[in-house]
């Protein structure tokens, strides 16, 4: 996710004047990566998504000169603590490996293979990982695929998954 960044953006504000953190943070660039939903906007009053909205001018435009020494201390511990919760989670980084192991169908109580699969990879926010599935309407020889599984973002088909006759992982 992108809490981190968030809060050393609000600490800079105490540090940085507004030109050197446009130029850290540089605006969106709109005109050559167009947003999917270009029009509408969420409703502070609601909540809810409104596609005949206006958004707002002033949304995030922020003219405060600085963030106060409280709310700075308040950020600073929680950056630090931030920092102690992969540790809580378990190993992250680089190195960390992964694994996977299969058992015959001769050992299980079905007859069917077992796959395990774990490709070891950190907890995170957003996900890194999107469950997905690729389904005909109708089953045919055209149309074969019925399978499910983990994809990446952006990633085409089923990196991790089966479909009604084997499964396959990611290690």
């Amino acid at each position: 996710g992108n809490m981190q960044d968030e809060i050393d953006r609000s600490l800079l504000t105490s540090r940085l004047d507004k030109d050197q953190i446009e130029d850290l943070y540089p605006d969106y660039p709109y005109d050559t990566h167009k947003p999917i939903v270009d029009r509408g906007a969420v409703s502070p009053a609601t909540g809810k998504y409104d596609l005949d909205a206006t958004p707002s001018d002033d949304i995030g435009s922020g003219t405060a000169q600085g963030a106060t020494e409280g709310l700075n201390t308040q950020l600073s511990a929680l950056s630090d603590t931030l920092d102690e919760i992969p540790a809580l989670l378990g190993p992250n980084g680089n190195g960390i490996g992964s694994n996977s192991w299969v058992v015959s169908g001769d050992h299980t109580t079905t007859g069917k293979a077992l796959l395990a699969n774990d490709p070891h990879l950190a907890p995170m926010l957003p996900s890194l990982w999107y469950q997905m599935g690729l389904h005909c309407r109708e089953l045919s020889k055209s149309c074969q695929y019925d399978t499910a599984g983990y994809t990446f973002s952006g990633m085409p088909g089923v990196i991790i998954g089966h479909n009604q006759d084997i499964a396959w992982g990611l290690t």
